[in-house]
């Protein structure tokens, strides 16, 4: 299940290049405030929900950041709980905060929780973060041009599955079949910078795992604003 936030910025205020730590540190703090089910925080590091960019029709382009008059947000879960806590939470406050610039929050929707489907033309809503080892076991950040970033895709996904559901999936089918386009992003992260990808892709895969994939996210560092995915066909954004 995901929320769609409708943010408005009428001063036109500077928001940063690197915005996506500032909203994970913001829902961070959020998230800390409710009564929500500890099944979002798993054991090994792993955390069940997502969010996406701050998704504009129209912005500007500074040296200090980017600037829009309305951007669309997406925080997407499996946890239904934690959705509809997190909408309540948002209808009683005026505005987020990322960093020192506060956006109004101009209209909040809870969208339908359906499944996808076992194919689905999709497209990245943040950056999309896959890492893996060289045979020298050293991490390094992988693109899809690179071996081992659909197996490590896959094998995260289904690794998530489990610790959620505590149990498999009944099929663990799950493949980026086409690649429609690619965007290479650096992206800071800390005191460093992490490659990533911006995608448009075809997935087919059993229902659990597409569906879990949707709400969950894609890749790693979901709850940093990474992998958040949404529907492509007719350019949807949800």
């Amino acid at each position: 299940m995901r929320l769609k936030l409708l943010l408005r910025n009428p001063n036109g205020r500077i928001v940063t290049f690197n915005y996506q730590y500032r909203l994970a540190a913001f829902l961070k703090a959020s998230i800390m405030s409710l009564p929500f089910d500890q099944k979002i925080l798993g054991t090994n590091g792993y955390r069940f929900y997502t969010f996406s960019n701050l998704l504009t029709a129209e912005h500007t382009i500074s040296k200090r950041g980017i600037m829009f008059q309305e951007a669309e947000w997406y925080i997407s879960s499996p946890n239904v709980d934690f959705i509809e806590d997190l909408r309540t939470m948002f209808q009683y406050d005026s505005e987020i905060w990322v960093g020192n610039t506060g956006l109004e929050i101009s209209s909040i929707e809870l969208l339908p929780n359906g499944g996808i489907g076992t194919q689905r033309q999709l497209r990245t809503l943040s950056p999309l973060y896959v890492k893996g080892r060289s045979s020298t076991g050293k991490e390094k950040d992988l693109y899809p041009t690179v071996p081992g970033f659909y197996e490590n895709l896959k094998e995260n996904l289904v690794s998530r599955y489990q610790e959620y559901h505590n149990q498999l999936p009944d099929d663990i089918y799950f493949e980026i079949v086409k690649i429609l386009d690619f965007k290479p992003k650096r992206i800071r992260m800390g005191g460093s910078y992490r490659r990533a990808s911006m995608l448009k892709f075809i997935a087919r895969g059993s229902s659990e795992l597409m569906d879990f994939a949707y709400n969950a996210g894609l890749g790693q560092k979901e709850a940093q604003g990474f992998g958040c995915i949404g529907l492509y066909e007719n350019n949807g954004t949800n």
